[in-house]
């Protein structure tokens, strides 16, 4: 059959209009005929005419559900169909508000995990939900003297309209919510949102902490729903995120003696050798209260520290 051929439904036998109408098996389907088809792209590939009808029977009966559907719990990561919309009630989720696509009931629902690019962070089974400590807050905290330097190179060439300055990458970019079910048309849905990212113009180790702690703590919310679906009543096993914990203040990092970058040495003669009881001269003393004053404006250390090596430095 040539491109511009005359095509009827297989279905309803009517005529089929477009250039690239919809086939299954080289048998062709009108567009009313043919309605929403939410099938993992794999298995709509392959299926024939006799699979695509015993399709249609599967969404019209799925459709029903619809008429019970109550949306308790919506999950909103982006575009199309980046967003989970769940009825905690009757034990169902869809990708979609208007409830058009496939709708999952629980007992679909084999196990779940949710991810920080691949690395796990809650999974969900029959036998309960494991909860794994991230590294993502150590790994910022570590950025701390990589992004005193960035600040220091940037003040240093302020004036050098050539100088392209340096990049600090967040320590991730994606949760992944990866739902795997038994199901004849769906062996998974995969969902993400994106992690916290960090200011490039003015980073900042304790927003960005704090922001991805309000995400991971989203995730926590979501892992407890997914778990009623998995298995009513299934306890979780780890240290899950809570309010509570977050709002717990953040550990100071270890902040070394040296900072990363230092100004470039000016030439003076040598001072002569001090006592060990003497006090420092005025200009290191003003250095020193300069270096830790940019690594609590970095927000590597606390406000306390500060003060304490402020005063240390001073001989109060």
């Amino acid at each position: 059959m040539g491109l511009f051929d005359k095509k009827t439904c297989a279905i309803c036998g009517g005529k089929v209009k477009g250039l690239l109408p919809a086939s299954f098996g080289g048998e062709y389907v009108c567009g009313d005929c043919l309605g929403n088809v939410h099938i993992y792209d794999d298995i709509r590939f392959n299926m024939n005419m006799d699979d695509f009808r015993k399709y249609r029977k599967f969404r019209e009966e799925n459709q029903k559900l619809k008429d019970v559907f109550q949306i308790t719990e919506t999950y909103d990561f982006g575009i199309f169909f980046n967003k989970l919309f769940v009825d905690t009630k009757n034990n169902m989720f869809c990708l979609n508000s208007d409830l058009s696509t496939t709708i999952f009931k629980a007992e679909a629902v084999d196990y779940f995990t949710i991810t920080e690019d691949g690395v796990p962070l809650y999974e969900g089974r029959p036998t309960g939900l494991n909860y794994y400590p991230s590294s993502v807050p150590e790994n910022a905290r570590a950025l701390a003297p990589l992004i005193q330097q960035i600040r220091y190179e940037e003040m240093r060439h302020k004036d050098d309209d050539n100088y392209i300055g340096m990049r600090v990458d967040s320590p991730f970019e994606k949760f992944y919510i990866t739902i795997y079910l038994k199901h004849p048309y769906w062996p998974s849905v995969e969902i993400n949102c994106d992690g916290p990212s960090l200011n490039m113009s003015n980073p900042d180790i304790r927003d960005y902490v704090s922001e991805y702690h309000r995400k991971a703590e989203e995730m926590s919310g979501l892992a407890q729903v997914l778990m009623g679906l998995v298995e009513a009543g299934a306890k979780a096993r780890g240290e899950a995120f809570t309010a509570a914990k977050v709002e717990e203040p953040m550990p100071a990092p270890v902040v070394e003696e040296a900072p990363v970058a230092e100004p470039e040495p000016v030439e003076e003669p040598a001072p002569a050798p001090a006592a060990p009881a003497a006090p420092a001269a005025e200009t290191d003393v003003i250095a020193e209260i300069k270096k830790y004053k940019e690594l609590f404006d970095l927000g590597a250390i606390t406000e306390e520290e500060f003060a304490a090596k402020k005063k240390q430095i001073m001989g109060i």
